[in-house]
C-alpha cells in the first residue's frame, strides 16, 4: 500500500509586550487589532474543515495581553483612546494623530475596498509627516474624523466577521456618516471578539482538532541567553530557565494542561538549550532547515532524505523531538502567494506536496513536510485576508488520499525519528542570529541590557517586578528593529525597550543612568557605502551580457532594505552600483511583481537623486527610445542646468553609466544618492528607505 505523506503546519502567533507594567498603559494596538483579524479568522476557518489538523503556536506574551484585554475593561492604548473619543471633542493634536496613524493597514487590501475610506486616504495623501498633517487637518470635517475612527477599526475585522457578523456587516453596508452609537457598537464587538480568542483555541485543542505549542515567555533568543559560543551570547542561564519554566506554567493556566511542544523564539535552537527544555517537560521543538544543514556540516546533504524526516536530540535518559521546516514553501505562503489568486496559490502549494511525495516514496520510512511561518502577518497582503487560499488549501488536504494534515506531536509519535548528537546553533533567519546581534546598534542594546541586569544583580534585590522588566527587555523583538527598515517602529520599539530598562531603576527607587534615556536608534542619515570597483565596464545594453558583468559591484536586495515593502510588492528586486576611474554605474533588476503588473505601471520612470557634491536628478524613462535627462539644481532647489544623455539602456534590466563630471565631482568626493521609481511627481518607492547609497570618487580623478 502506498504510504501517505504527512504535512504539519505550525502557525506562529506572537506580539511583544506593549504594556508598561507600572502604569498599565499600552503603547501599540496590535494585539486587539489582530484578534479581530488573523487570530479569529484562523481558528474559525480551521473549524470549517472537520478533518483539518494543524498546530498553532501562541506565545505567552500574546496570551497575557489577550487575557488582560478580556478581563480589564480599562485596558487602553492611544489608538483606542482616540477611537472612543467623541469626534466633536477631538483636539487639533488628536486629529493630527488620527490622520497620521488611522490608515495603518495595507492600503490595497484594507483601505481601497472601502470606498469612503479610500476617499479619505486620497485626501490625506501618502506622506504622513507631522507638518503636512497639521495643515491637512483643515480639509477634514467632524464627520470625516468619526468615519476614520470607525474605518480604522473596521479595516482590522477579518473575513469571518465581515461575512458573518451582523454588526460588522451592517457597518460595512452603511459605508459612511457613522454615528457615535455605530462606533460604540463596533468597539464593543471588537472587545468581545478579543475576549473569545483564548477560549476558542482551547476548545479546538480539547476537541483534538489542533495542537497548541508555546514559546519561552517573553520571546527571547534562548541560545544567546544560555552561554557564550562563537563569540555570541551571554551567561544568563537562569534567565533562560525562567522564560521556559514561566511559559510552561502560563500555558497550564490558560489551557489546563502542560504544553507538549515549543517553538523557540525565532526558531532559535542549539545544543545548549536542550537541558532546560527536557527539565520542563517539553517533548518537541522545531526550527529551520538551515540549522539541519549546519548540524550535518553541509556534507552529503541530500535534501529529500534529510529535511522531510523528524529527528530526536537525546539528553541523558530523555531528549526532545525536533522538526525542520521547509524554508522555501513556508516563505512562499508568507511572502509570495498573496500576489496570486487564492485557489491557484493553494493548488500550486498542493502540487509541491505531491512532488515531494513522489521524491520520497521509495525512500525508507515515513516522511513529513513541516511548514512553519508567521500566522498573523501574511494575511493583510492577501486581497481577501487569505480566505480563498486557506479554504482551498484545507479542502485539498482533507480530501486527499495521498497527503494528510497532522499535528506535530501526533506526527512524532507515528514516525520513527533520526538522531542528532549535537544540534547546531541557529534561527529561522539565515540559520544564524545576525538579525538580533552583531551590528553596531544591536550590540549597544545588548550592552545596555547587560549593564542594567548587572546593576540589578549587584543590588542583591529579589524584587520580582524588577527582574520581570529584565526578562521583557530580553525579547527578540526589540533587537530585530535596530539598524533595519527606517520606519516609525524603529523609534517606538527603541523607546519601549529602554522604558523597560528604566523601569528597573524606578522599581528599585534608584536614579536612572543617563545612557538609558539616550535613544539607540537615532534619527540620522544611514548610508550604504563602499568603493565597489568594477572589473571591467558593463555593456550598457539593458541585458545581462555575461556572467561576471556586475559581479564586483555593490549588490543589494530591496527585501533586505525594507521587509514591509518586500512583502507588499516592491517594483525593484535588486540594485547594483559600482565605479571605474571616471564613471559611476548602476543597474536595476525589476521584480516579478513589476513584470506581472506592467500594465498598472505605464509611464513610470527611474530616477537617481544625488544630494552631494551638487544637487542633481537623473531621470530615466523605462522605454527603449527616450533620452535620459539630468537636472542640476541650485541651493534653493531651482533648476540651474538640464542635460540630455543616452548612456543608459532599458530592456530586461536598466543599466546606466554616469560620468563623475555630471556630479561636479573631484577626487575623494563622496556622492550620496537615492534610487527612486516615480510617476509624474509621485514617488512610488525610494531606496534606501532611510539615508543614502554612497560611493567615493577614486583618488587621482580630476573633474
Amino acid at each position: 500500500m502506498d504510504k501517505k505523506l504527512s504535512v504539519a503546519f505550525l502557525w506562529h502567533m506572537h506580539q511583544p509586550l506593549y504594556k508598561d507594567l507600572p502604569t498599565g498603559k499600552y503603547f501599540l494596538p496590535w494585539v486587539r487589532l489582530h484578534a479581530t483579524y488573523s487570530y479569529y479568522d484562523m481558528i474559525s476557518i480551521v473549524g470549517e474543515f472537520p478533518e483539518m489538523r494543524c498546530t498553532f503556536n501562541l506565545t505567552p506574551s500574546l496570551l497575557e495581553q489577550l487575557d488582560d484585554i478580556a478581563r480589564n475593561e480599562k485596558v487602553d492604548d492611544v489608538f483606542l483612546t482616540l477611537s472612543r473619543k467623541e469626534a466633536e471633542y477631538l483636539s487639533h493634536d488628536d486629529k493630527v494623530f488620527i490622520l497620521k496613524n488611522f490608515f495603518s493597514c495595507n492600503a490595497t487590501t484594507q483601505i481601497y475596498p472601502i470606498f469612503r475610506y479610500r476617499e479619505l486616504y486620497e485626501i490625506r495623501g501618502d506622506n504622513p509627516a507631522d507638518e503636512i498633517m497639521r495643515i491637512k487637518v483643515q480639509l477634514f470635517r467632524e464627520s470625516d474624523f468619526r468615519d476614520l475612527q470607525v474605518f480604522f477599526n473596521l479595516s482590522w475585522c477579518g473575513f469571518t466577521l465581515k461575512e458573518k457578523d451582523p454588526i460588522i456587516k451592517e457597518l460595512l453596508k452603511k459605508g459612511r456618516n457613522y454615528s457615535e452609537e455605530d462606533k460604540k457598537a463596533l468597539l464593543k464587538r471588537q472587545r468581545e471578539i478579543t475576549a473569545s480568542i483564548i477560549p476558542l483555541y482551547k476548545k479546538a485543542q480539547d476537541e483534538g482538532k489542533i495542537e497548541i505549542s508555546t514559546t519561552p515567555y517573553y520571546h527571547p533568543i534562548l541560545p544567546l541567553l544560555s552561554g557564550r559560543e562563537k563569540n555570541e551570547g551571554f551567561d544568563f542561564k537562569e534567565d533562560a530557565e525562567w522564560h521556559v519554566k514561566k511559559a510552561v506554567a502560563a500555558y497550564k493556566g490558560f489551557f489546563g494542561r502542560k504544553p507538549l511542544g515549543m517553538w523557540p523564539a525565532e526558531g532559535s535552537v542549539g545544543q545548549s538549550i536542550v537541558p532546560v527544555l527536557v527539565a520542563n517537560g517539553i517533548k518537541w521543538i522545531a526550527t529551520d532547515e538551515a540549522v539541519l544543514k549546519s548540524t550535518f556540516g553541509g556534507k552529503h546533504f541530500n535534501r529529500d532524505e534529510m529535511v522531510f524526516s523528524p529527528y530526536f536530540v537525546p539528553y541523558k535518559l530523555s531528549g526532545v523531538f525536533i522538526a525542520f521546516r521547509d524554508t522555501w514553501l513556508s516563505n512562499e505562503i508568507g511572502f509570495k502567494y498573496s500576489n496570486k489568486p487564492g485557489n491557484e496559490a493553494a493548488a500550486e502549494l498542493f502540487k509541491h506536496f505531491t512532488n515531494i511525495k513522489e521524491a520520497v516514496k521509495n525512500k525508507q520510512g515515513d516522511h513529513v513536510v513541516s511548514v512553519i511561518l508567521d500566522g498573523e502577518n501574511p494575511w493583510p497582503y492577501y486581497h481577501d485576508g487569505g480566505k480563498k487560499f486557506l479554504s482551498s488549501l484545507f479542502e485539498l488536504l482533507t480530501t486527499s488520499k495521498d497527503i494528510r494534515p497532522v499535528t506535530f506531536y501526533k506526527c512524532f509519535r507515528q514516525i520513527k525519528p533520526k538522531r542528532i548528537s549535537n544540534l547546531s546553533r541557529g534561527s529561522w533567519i539565515n540559520g544564524d542570529f545576525r538579525k538580533w546581534i552583531g551590528s553596531f546598534q544591536k550590540n549597544i542594546a545588548w550592552e545596555y541590557l547587560q549593564k542594567v541586569r548587572g546593576d540589578l544583580a549587584a543590588s542583591k534585590s529579589t524584587n520580582k517586578d524588577a527582574w520581570q522588566e529584565i526578562y521583557i527587555a530580553e525579547s527578540s523583538d526589540w533587537f530585530w528593529w535596530y539598524d533595519d527598515f527606517g520606519t516609525e517602529l524603529n523609534y517606538v520599539f527603541d523607546e519601549i525597550f529602554r522604558m523597560h530598562l528604566r523601569n528597573v531603576y524606578k522599581i528599585l527607587d534608584k536614579k536612572v543612568p543617563s545612557y538609558v534615556d539616550e535613544p539607540i536608534y537615532k534619527r540620522k542619515i544611514h548610508s550604504y557605502d563602499g568603493l565597489p570597483g568594477l572589473m571591467s565596464p558593463p555593456d550598457i545594453d539593458g541585458k545581462f551580457s555575461y556572467d561576471l558583468e556586475w559581479q564586483t559591484a555593490k549588490a543589494l536586495r530591496t527585501s533586505e532594505l525594507s521587509m514591509a515593502m518586500a512583502q507588499s510588492g516592491a517594483l525593484i528586486e535588486e540594485i547594483f552600483y559600482g565605479i571605474d576611474r571616471e564613471n559611476m554605474y548602476f543597474m536595476l533588476k525589476f521584480s516579478k511583481y513589476f513584470h506581472d503588473n506592467k500594465n498598472d505601471y505605464k509611464d513610470i520612470f527611474a530616477a537617481l537623486n544625488a544630494a552631494s557634491p551638487i544637487r542633481i536628478s537623473v531621470k530615466l524613462p523605462l522605454d527603449k527610445k527616450s533620452k535620459g535627462e539630468i537636472i542640476a539644481s541650485d541651493i534653493n532647489g531651482k533648476d540651474a542646468k538640464r542635460v540630455f544623455f543616452m548612456t543608459f539602456a532599458y530592456d530586461e534590466i536598466l543599466e546606466v553609466k554616469l560620468p563623475f563630471s555630471y556630479f561636479g565631482s573631484d577626487e575623494k568626493d563622496e556622492i550620496n544618492f537615492k534610487i527612486n521609481i516615480a510617476k509624474k511627481e509621485e514617488i512610488l518607492e525610494s531606496w534606501p528607505v532611510v539615508g543614502f547609497f554612497r560611493v567615493t570618487v577614486p583618488e587621482g580623478y580630476r573633474g
